[in-house]
Parts: structure tokens; C-alpha cells; sequence
């Protein structure tokens, strides 16, 4: 326990010391007096000091284990001072919260009553950045018994605080995917695409492809057998995501959406909304997390337990100082996975030297599963011409220098077709919207 004056002692303190000083210049013969007086108020004072020195003993603080946020969004810490003594007395309470929460009220006034053994305090916070953090502290001040001294305490608690990506900031763009139940306007559509399973055999029918005829069955019956297959209804999605020295930038998002968000913070939000879209699409997935190697791998799988333990497994994940090895990850994708799957990496490949080495690795993966890149478009980077509100010199050679890097990663972008991936690049805001019509279109065409 510590303590310190209060405002009070300091305005008695001040008073008495004007009104003696005052009183000794008309009257010095009265320093005795003057002396006696003001020793019996420092004894008044100190006395009240010891008698109210145990006063917050017998308090303890009372945190739930966990306390869970998403970022951006608010919600109520609710912690309980337990008193052993309880007595009638105003308290001040403040929780030492960690830098990734904002506490919107930072104290907090406790008036206990004579009989009250327990006191709840819901806290208002809002989460500002994602990550994992603890409270160990709660700090209590209170008046001693006359008023003369703040008394104050730390009563130790132990409490995990989580705060997860906003996933539901990716989710308002694509409302219509994620609601329950019949919508009016619905209507049952063919699917396309022939599926990879083998389900049956059937006697030819005029139409069939010539690669889906059963030959030894067709020598066998005297008559043309067609193979049939059944549609694909569970894949294998993985996404893929950066936590390199890149991830670390902040995102290059357009009015009014300014927010502070890095590259990996939205590549994670996105990847955890697509999982919760291919859990109800009754696909499995899976995600990668990788800079210099692999940090994490999750292997895919389905269900609501499943998404649990990919959110806490990855809302820690932090930008790293290395730069990415693509060898090293599509070697260990190729190891990993044996199961045909699609790869949806959200990955930043702004350098020259990156693209090279994915170029250079990607056959690694390629005929085996289906990938495709999804990459922020930097914020300067567009074809010549598309902004025309250039009104300097030095504005045009900005322009051209983004026209060559836009020319650099359409190359790239051709390259990449040729060896069966698709490269997409989109703005900051429509990331989410574009990964999900990739993922779709997929699932949709039945080529996985």
C-alpha cells in the first residue's frame, strides 16, 4: 500500500502555515503557542495516517480468465471487488489495461455499503489493435478516515485479453452469403461441371465426351458405356497468408474508410471470413502462415470448433523481420497437403525479387493443386492515364513510375496464367469481395 496527500492536508497545510507566519510577525512572543499548535496538527495528520493504514487490506480483485474482443468493436470487462471487512466507504477503481484496449472510462467510483461482501464494475472498452495481451493489475484508492491522505493499492489479477480480427467489417460487404434460412427470390440453379468422383456407370447417351466412355466395359457389353461422376460438395480450402517483413505496411485504403490497418491484419480478416463462408458451404479449410518458413499450418477440416481453433491460433500472429522464402513454403505445402486443394494465397509480392521466386517455385504446387495469388494493389500503382487529375511535373513522373510498376505485375500476371495460376489485384476495400468470387467461381465450375 502507498499513499500520498490529498488535496485537503495540502489546503490545511497551506492555511496554517499563512495564518502562523502571520501571527508571528505581529506577535513573535507567541511562537511557542504557534509551535504547540502546529505539532498537535501534525500529530492529527500522522495519526490519521496510522489509523487508517489497514483500511484496504482484505480487498482482493476478482477478473473472469478471459476477456475477448474483435477490433473495432466495443464490449464490458466485468471484474467484482471482494471485501473480507466490508465497510462504508467510497472507493476509486481504475483496471491497468493493456495498450490494444481503450478503457472508456478509466476509473471508476465504488460506494460500498456497511454490509456488502461483493461489488460489481462493468467497464466499458473498445479494442483498437489485434494481438494478445494481460491485465495484472487493478488499482484502489480511497480517503483515510479524516480526509488528510489518498490511500492507494494494487490488488493483483491475472486475465487474458484477446482481441481478434473484425471479421464482421468483411462480412457487411457480403451479407446476402452469410444469412440463414429460405430468401425470397430464390431459385435452384444447375450446377456446372461434372465433378472428379467416380459415382457410376450408365449406357452412352449422344453428347457424351469421348474421355468419359468406359472402354473395357463398353468391349465387355457389346455397347458404349459412359463413366458418370459425382459433384464435388466437400473441398479442401487453404488460405495462405503473409506475415513477413511486408505484412507489416499499413493498407492502402480511399476515404472514408481511413483506418489504420496493416496488410496482414486484412489479409486475416479476410481469410477468417472466407472460412466461416466454406464452413457453410460445407467445405473444409485450412490455412498457412509463413515468412522466412512456416509459422503455422492448420489442416483443414470443418465445423464450428474447427474455425475456433484457427481464430486462436492465429489472431496473435505478428509481422515478422524476415523476408518470405517461397521455396521453403510451397516445398512445405507440397509436403503437407496430399490432397488435391485450392490455395488461395493473400500474399504481398511488390518486389521483383519476390515475384522472380514465386515464378521459380510455383511448379512446385501447380500440378497438384489449384492456387491462385490475391495481392493488394499498392496505392500509386495504375495504368497511365487512369487518373487525370495530374497538375505537376512531379505528379507525372509519379504516374509513369506507377505505370511501369502496374506494367511489371501485368507481366507477371501473364506469366503466372501460363503455369495455371490466377493473379488478382485488387483494392484494399474490395479484397474481401474478390476472394470470395474466386473462391466461388471455383466451387461453382467444379474444377478443383
Amino acid at each position: 500500500m502507498s499513499c500520498s496527500p490529498s488535496r485537503k492536508l495540502i489546503v490545511c497545510a497551506s492555511v496554517a502555515l499563512l495564518f502562523g507566519s502571520a501571527l508571528y510577525v505581529l506577535s513573535p512572543g507567541l511562537w511557542p503557542a504557534l509551535l504547540l499548535a502546529g505539532g498537535l496538527l501534525a500529530a492529527w495528520v500522522l495519526g490519521d495516517l496510522a489509523n487508517s493504514s489497514g483500511q484496504l487490506d482484505g480487498i482482493r480483485a476478482i477478473v473472469p480468465k478471459r476477456f475477448r474482443l474483435s477490433r473495432r468493436r466495443r464490449g464490458d470487462f466485468v471484474f467484482q471487488l471482494e471485501f473480507q471487512r466490508p465497510r462504508a466507504t467510497a472507493y476509486r477503481a481504475a483496471v491497468a489495461f493493456p495498450e490494444i484496449v481503450h478503457c472508456l472510462e478509466p476509473e471508476f467510483l465504488v460506494v460500498a455499503g456497511g454490509d456488502e461482501k461483493k461489488i460489481s464494475i462493468r467497464a466499458s472498452c473498445l479494442a483498437v489493435k489485434r494481438g494478445l495481451r494481460r491485465i495484472e493489475l487493478v488499482c484502489l484508492e480511497t480517503a483515510s478516515r479524516f480526509g488528510f491522505w489518498q490511500l492507494q493499492t494494487r490488488l493483483p489479477a491475472k486475465c487474458e485479453v484477446q482481441v481478434f480480427p473484425d471479421v464482421l467489417a468483411e462480412r457487411k460487404h457480403l451479407g446476402a452469403l452469410f444469412v440463414r434460412g429460405e430468401r425470397w427470390g430464390e431459385h435452384r440453379a444447375r450446377q456446372l461441371g461434372k465433378g472428379r468422383d467416380f459415382e457410376k456407370l450408365r449406357e452412352y447417351v449422344p453428347g457424351d465426351g469421348y474421355e468419359d466412355i468406359h472402354w473395357k466395359a463398353t468391349a465387355k457389353r457389346n455397347k458404349p458405356i459412359s463413366k458418370v461422376y459425382q459433384l464435388e460438395r466437400t473441398q479442401d480450402v487453404y488460405v495462405v497468408l503473409d506475415a513477413s517483413r511486408l505484412s507489416g505496411r499499413l493498407c492502402p485504403v480511399r476515404p472514408p474508410d481511413w483506418v489504420q490497418t496493416s496488410y496482414l491484419e486484412k489479409n486475416l480478416a479476410v481469410g477468417l471470413m472466407l472460412a466461416q463462408l466454406a464452413e457453410r458451404q460445407g467445405d473444409r479449410f485450412g490455412f498457412f502462415a509463413y515468412s522466412d518458413r512456416v509459422r503455422c499450418f492448420l489442416r483443414a477440416a470443418s465445423g464450428r470448433a474447427h474455425f475456433n481453433a484457427c481464430r486462436d491460433a492465429l489472431y496473435p500472429l505478428e509481422p515478422g523481420d524476415a523476408t518470405p522464402d517461397f521455396r521453403e513454403l510451397l516445398a512445405g505445402i507440397r509436403r503437407r497437403l496430399n490432397r488435391r486443394a485450392l490455395l488461395l494465397f493473400l500474399i504481398s509480392l511488390d518486389e521483383a525479387l519476390l515475384m522472380e521466386g514465386f515464378l521459380e517455385n510455383v511448379d512446385l504446387i501447380r500440378r497438384r493443386h489449384l492456387a491462385a495469388v490475391i495481392a493488394i494493389r499498392p496505392r500509386f500503382v495504375r495504368p497511365l492515364f487512369e487518373n487525370e487529375a495530374v497538375s505537376s511535373a512531379d505528379e507525372i513522373y509519379g504516374e509513369l513510375a506507377g505505370h511501369e510498376k502496374w506494367d511489371a505485375l501485368a507481366l507477371f500476371q501473364r506469366r503466372l496464367k501460363s503455369r495455371g495460376v490466377d493473379f488478382l489485384m485488387p483494392q484494399a476495400e474490395r479484397l474481401g469481395v474478390e476472394v470470395v468470387n474466386q473462391y466461388l467461381s471455383v466451387k461453382k465450375r467444379q474444377i478443383l
